[in-house]
């Protein structure tokens, strides 16, 4: 990596950590190439970007935007997952993909607006969603289903039909009493 590459792989983490509502630090060791795609794949439906960094990079971002606090969890194999949208879904598909794949990745830490979240505050934010669905007894997102598609390079009629489509097809299979789909990355009140 060249002194350009490296310049700019410490904006993009300056930008990430900024923009942020969401940001966890991973320790990866023993997972393999496929479960991190798997895992990224994941991240990535709800809005998340998941990226292995040089720890020595990370901490140059950190002090540059003075998160001082966050350097000495820079050690060892790091991967950082960073949400624009929202925190909880992230925390989720991380809770549910270390059930799965024997407590991997371990999480070093959660970053929530400003705050510091430990391990178990992580999973207690992942929570917090069922816990939601639950006081107002909604039976949001059992099932998962979606269109791979960049919503933003859509005009709002194709955008429409595509919708429109979407939901006539699983129309039989959503309801009130059956499942609510939860609203996922993108949507709006069209």
């Amino acid at each position: 990596m060249n002194r350009t590459q490296k310049e700019e792989a410490v904006a993009s983490l300056n930008s990430g950590f900024s923009d942020a509502k969401f940001v966890s630090l991973l320790a990866f060791q023993g997972l393999n190439v496929a479960e991190i795609s798997s895992l990224r794949h994941e991240l990535r439906s709800t809005g998340t970007e998941f990226h292995v960094v040089k720890n020595t990079l990370a901490i140059k971002a950190t002090r540059e935007l003075e998160l001082t606090e966050l350097e000495q969890h820079f050690k060892g194999p790091t991967a950082v997952a960073v949400s624009t949208e929202d925190p909880t879904s992230p925390a989720r598909v991380l809770l549910d993909f270390r059930k799965e794949h024997e407590e991997k990745p371990q999480v070093k830490l959660g970053f929530v607006e400003g705050r510091i979240l430990d391990a178990e505050e992580v999973k207690a934010l992942a929570f917090w969603m069922t816990c939601k669905c639950c006081v107002v007894d909604l039976p949001f997102g059992g099932a998962k289903g979606g269109i791979t598609v960049n919503p933003k390079e859509l005009s709002p009629l194709e955008l429409e039909r595509l919708s429109r489509g979407f939901i006539r097809r699983i129309g039989p299979f959503i309801g009130p009493e059956k499942d609510v789909p939860a609203p996922d990355v993108y949507t709006n009140s069209m």
